[in-house]
């Protein structure tokens, strides 16, 4: 009897059959492995850059407002101060990437490097930090699901990169943005963090669990300020957990407050001492945070009444950027009010609480249709 072609499952996805001429492998292994295939779909165009790219081929793929944390990093590492002049101290700026760049500065003058290999340093170093991100949520997916879909693979071009390549640039609006040597970079691997613990089944049952939440909010509450929305639900929850079932090991879970609490505090505390004011002063410029204002949705109705105005047209790729995820989470918002996974799995439990925040997020954002204000 001839021997069966044998298959093997799992989420390398692995396909071994014996073929006509003795038994190959179809594909390597490694190639049918979801988590990889993203990874190297994400570092495709970072490996091809300096290929085809040439002198300066780094500068491409940064934002061009990482120019304000060089110049910061620069004026720290000269004169010991956080500023633009290098005079006044500023905060307008998000700490835990601001840090990072003065190290990356700091690493780049060690070894010699042009503002070119500055560039490109930091580049690696974003790259290296959403690549990180992704092994994180890999990791997510395994815990919540016990494998990695296959759609883990497009997650680098995403929906939202999909909308890009229809009429936008395919950068702003994909997973390779954040790779842009800015702080969105950060958020990646913070959030994923923090995933990893609530897709947990002891999630915010346990000390430790609770430590977890709180170092990784504490770490998302650096990367990008305004994302202390992301807290609040959890906090909400937490506080009505303590006054409802009051007890030892119930105060524990406050942990997961008290860090990224702390944290906040901390920093608001070092701004007043060494800046003079405990909020970055450029926050008002983009933001109304940490109010909440409705005229975004107002804004939101009124290009969807007359879509074809040409201030509406103007105005698509901010609704997409901003609104297209607010959207998304008022959807999982009523989805998981009236669905019964969402009393069965965490990880429904965390969408949801990513859904509050951002819906909350969007409702502190400058009103899309309100002109650029003078600093």
């Amino acid at each position: 009897m001839n021997a069966q072609p044998t298959r093997t499952t799992g989420e390398t996805g692995a396909v071994n059959a014996d073929s006509k001429d003795g038994g190959e492998c179809l594909l390597p292994t490694a190639l049918m492995n979801p988590t990889l295939c993203g990874l190297l779909l994400f570092l495709f165009p970072f490996v091809l850059g300096p290929v085809i790219g040439g002198k300066g081929w780094s500068v491409k793929f940064l934002s061009g407002d990482v120019y304000y944390y060089f110049v910061v990093a620069r004026n720290y590492l000269d004169h010991g101060i956080t500023s633009f002049d290098g005079e006044y101290a500023t905060n307008g700026f998000h700490p835990l990437w601001q840090g990072c760049v003065i190290l990356i500065t700091s690493l780049s003058d060690g070894l010699g490097l042009s503002l070119f290999g500055l560039c490109a340093l930091t580049l690696f170093f974003s790259v290296l930090i959403v690549a990180v991100a992704l092994l994180i949520l890999a990791a997510c997916f395994r815990r919540a699901l016990g494998s990695v879909p296959w759609l883990f693979c497009l997650l680098p071009l995403g929906i939202c990169g999909v909308i890009g390549f229809l009429g936008t640039p395919w950068a702003h609006l994909s997973l390779w943005s954040y790779a842009n040597g800015m702080e969105s970079g950060l958020v990646l691997p913070a959030y994923s963090c923090w995933l990893y613990f609530a897709f947990s089944k002891n999630f915010l049952k346990t000390p430790g669990n609770a430590a977890g939440v709180g170092t990784a909010f504490a770490f998302l509450v650096l990367a990008r300020l305004d994302h202390v929305f992301f807290v609040i639900p959890v906090a909400v929850v937490v506080v009505i957990r303590c006054l409802m079932r009051p007890s030892n090991s119930a105060f524990a879970y406050l942990i997961a407050i008290i860090i990224p609490a702390g944290t906040l505090l901390a920093y608001m505390f070092i701004n007043l001492h060494y800046v003079g004011f405990a909020m970055p002063v450029s926050g008002a410029i983009k933001s109304t945070y940490p109010n909440l204002c409705l005229q975004n949705f107002v804004d939101v109705r009124d290009v969807l009444s007359n879509p074809l105005a040409a201030e509406s047209i103007l105005l698509f790729f901010r609704l997409v950027q901003v609104f297209v995820p607010a959207m998304a989470g008022l959807f999982v918002v009523g989805y998981s009010c009236f669905s019964s996974s969402f009393r069965a799995a965490n990880y429904w439990r965390a969408l949801f609480f990513t859904a509050v925040g951002t819906v909350m997020l969007a409702l502190s954002l400058i009103h899309i249709s309100e002109p650029t204000r003078p600093y």
